[in-house]
């Protein structure tokens, strides 16, 4: 522990960079702080020192910028930290700092970056998770503090990412817990279908099931909420939890553009389902089929991106390593009608060099945070392959995996969607192309 932590500061703020850290200077030392806007001065707590900064967390505003609004929330440093900015300038805010992380040498970028607002800047969510804290009465709904395995903030029993009708179902659930005084469960996540209207209860258990608990909210949620299932998920040693269906189905399914998606109680699917079909109809231009071609989709998940391009090629491959993403991929392709498209299960580096070598049109890359496996890079530098549609959540590993593939493809385009208002996330489409 440094020194000078718990000393308190005041910083000016020069700028907020990625992901969401504000950044000042003092005394000849750079500070990152949780909270402020260019321009204005706040007062901080010092948490670290580093060697080549200091940490910090804002605990005043003392001088607010006239382009601060307030925050919808109490939490909003948990899941939303630019509430204090209008939309707009989020949008700007966003474009910029990716411009900033692409000054590096190899990332030679397309002079146009546009950014496509979400059509919804509240209650986008498509699934919202909350920790259960406290014992019987006092137990709340919380998100956990940014950077802490063991501390929470109350989140008032809602989040304005979230539609009303989703934190509703949670808050019932809330009520139930305190009747019971059970300390046994620890999380409640909420998925919806925007096209049915429909919903899809997660109850993560500390250890075991309460019977009682369950009970009560099996008698007291179904009739009041459009669910379509309950799902009870225990620990177990060494192991992913263990699922188990209490009630109705174990999946919902969700509509965007001309496909329709089963997805279960632990599918990854893409959160922001309002902008999902303008990011559909951006894949399916870049992609240009022309009805013969040959198509990877790695990282398939569910089939989002993969079968949405079926209708416009001549064969594609879904690879997909996660289980139950298999299951529902395959159920997809069966509900869909799609006799072209074909499942490759298990992860991206064992099949990338054997599809790659089979010649590619396109491929569609959309990995998890840490980016593309190695193999995965590889492969697509060994066998060229037509074109590359890279969908990002996480910049910093898109701009190294555009340097790894540097010497056989260059970004032809590259559109930002703004998947996330409010936080500090950007997604981004990179289209690559043979150099």
């Amino acid at each position: 522990m440094s020194p000078e932590s718990g000393r308190s500061v005041r910083l000016s703020i020069e700028k907020i960079v990625y992901p969401g850290r504000r950044l000042a200077r003092l005394d000849g030392r750079v500070f990152f702080t949780d909270d402020g806007l260019p321009g204005e001065t706040v007062e901080a707590e010092i948490l670290k020192e580093r060697s080549s900064f200091v940490e910090a967390r804002t605990t005043a505003i003392l001088t607010p910028s006239p382009r601060r609004i307030p925050a919808r929330c109490g939490h909003f440093l948990a899941c939303g930290s630019y509430q204090g900015l209008p939309y707009a300038d989020q949008l700007d805010l966003k474009k910029a700092q990716f411009r900033e992380m692409f000054r590096a040498p190899g990332l030679a970028l397309p002079v146009e970056i546009e950014i496509v607002s979400s059509p919804l800047e509240w209650h986008y969510r498509n699934k919202i998770r909350f920790s259960l804290r406290g014992s019987g009465p006092e137990t709340f709904l919380a998100y956990h503090v940014p950077g802490s395995h063991d501390a929470f903030l109350p989140t008032n029993n809602r989040c304005f990412l979230a539609t009303d009708q989703a934190c509703a179902i949670a808050g019932a659930v809330l009520a139930t817990v305190r009747e019971c005084g059970t300390p046994d469960l620890g999380e409640i996540e909420v998925r919806e279908s925007r096209s049915e209207g429909i919903f899809l209860l997660n109850l993560f258990w500390r250890t075991r099931r309460s019977k009682e608990c369950l009970d009560a909210i099996l008698a007291a949620l179904p009739p009041r909420f459009p669910l379509s299932g309950i799902v009870s998920w225990t620990p177990q040693k060494g192991r992913r939890a263990a699922e188990l269906l209490e009630w109705g189905s174990d999946s919902i399914a969700e509509r965007a553009g001309e496909t329709v998606y089963e997805i279960g109680a632990g599918s990854f699917f893409q959160i922001n389902g309002a902008i999902l079909p303008l990011v559909l109809d951006a894949i399916v231009a870049a992609a240009g089929l022309r009805g013969t071609e040959t198509v990877a989709d790695v990282y398939g998940g569910v089939g989002t991106f993969g079968l949405a391009l079926s209708k416009s090629a001549g064969r594609v491959f879904v690879v997909e390593s996660f289980p139950d993403n298999i299951r529902r991929l395959r159920s997809n392709i069966s509900k869909n009608g799609l006799g072209n498209v074909e499942v490759c299960p298990g992860p991206g580096e064992e099949w990338m060099t054997d599809l790659a070598g089979r010649g590619l049109d396109l491929v569609v890359l959309d990995p998890p945070r840490k980016g593309l496996a190695p193999e995965v890079v590889q492969a697509l530098n060994e066998h060229s392959v037509g074109k590359i549609l890279y969908l990002s959540c996480n910049p910093a590993t898109l701009a190294r995996d555009i340097v790894l593939l540097g010497r056989k493809y260059s970004p032809a385009m590259v559109q930002l969607f703004d998947f996330f208002p409010q936080t500090p996330h950007i997604e981004t489409l990179a289209v690559l192309v043979p150099n």
